[in-house]
């Protein structure tokens, strides 16, 4: 009897100290981080030219956000599902998976300016290329929302500068 008292002793010594790991752990990492991020400026020509894959689509769904620590830094990655309507370049798949930086992970709670603001159910168009997932170039630039001008016609409008661009001028550039 002793030695069962011992052992089950033992047990709930070893899950306590484990459980006060895993919350010191993420008590670590319990902050709110804002990144600012400065990527260089490209022309839409450009944007269209470094692109694998250009597609319009719909975000279907939030996936999952996971942390890392990149060069010292916290950082946390959001997963989209986005619903690919329509192919301008490339051949993705009919559901691509978007990494964007920021979003929340437990504790941690990291925004970056300049990141894309997926919306869900929203349309936009998205300059890809491909690296272990899907990723947006250039950040917010390869993420234009789908709005409707003055006249009704549909433009592509980039999320920072408030550029516009019409279907027009994609189908140009891929010329």
């Amino acid at each position: 009897m002793t030695t069962r008292r011992q052992i089950i002793r033992l047990i709930i010594i070893v899950a306590g100290i484990f459980v006060v790991f895993l919350i010191g752990r993420e008590l670590y990492f319990a902050r709110s981080y804002v990144q600012m991020i400065n990527p260089v400026s490209v022309s839409f020509g450009e944007l269209v030219n470094k692109a694998d894959f250009i597609v319009r689509g719909t975000a279907a769904k939030k996936l999952s956000s996971y942390r890392t620590i990149e060069d010292g830094e916290v950082m946390v990655y959001t997963r989209w599902q986005f619903k690919v309507d329509q192919v301008y370049k490339g051949n993705p798949a009919k559901k691509i998976i978007l990494k964007t930086p920021g979003g929340r992970y437990g504790l941690t709670d990291v925004q970056v300016e300049g990141r894309p603001a997926v919306t869900l159910g929203k349309e936009a168009v998205l300059f890809l290329t491909k690296q272990n997932g899907d990723y947006v170039i250039q950040f917010s630039q390869g993420y234009y929302t789908i709005e409707r001008d003055e006249q009704g016609n549909e433009i592509m409008v980039q999320l920072l500068s408030k550029e516009t661009e019409t279907f027009d001028d994609l189908t140009a550039a891929l010329q």
